[in-house]
């Protein structure tokens, strides 16, 4: 036992069917005096119920609950769904892997191997050869 912020001590068992016990001892006899009334277990097994049932109906409400669907349903999920999938007859349908924006944007001064900064623009400025700099 332990009293304010003191020191742990042992102390002994009043009661002597508690001596030489352990905590575990004492745990399985706390479960195994557990009664459920009946009665408690009803009305909060009726109040699970309740909270499922309005829990359920403001979810209709705010559309949160999947319909049923028919078939066309079906066929346009598996079209929406389908533009997302990576399959070996889209990847031949794209064809090579280009670059981002490969062809799109225009470097200027890139066409004729020159650099669009001047020489007094890149003083002081780290090396390109290294990115962490």
């Amino acid at each position: 036992m332990r009293s304010d912020a003191g020191e742990w001590e042992t102390v002994t068992a009043a009661d002597e069917r508690w001596i030489g016990k352990t905590e575990m001892d004492v745990r399985e006899w706390l479960v195994s005096r557990r009664e459920t009334d009946p009665e408690a277990e009803a009305t909060r097994l009726e109040l699970v119920y309740e909270m499922d049932q309005r829990s359920r109906s403001l979810k209709a409400m705010n559309g949160l609950l999947a319909r049923p669907r028919d078939v066309d349903g079906v066929d346009q999920a598996e079209a929406y769904f389908a533009q997302h999938t990576d399959t070996a007859e889209r990847r031949h349908l794209a064809g090579p892997h280009r670059g981002l924006l490969a062809d799109e944007v225009e470097v200027p001064g890139q066409e004729t191997g020159a650099s669009p900064l001047d020489a007094a623009d890149t003083v002081g400025l780290p090396a390109d050869d290294d990115l962490l700099e």
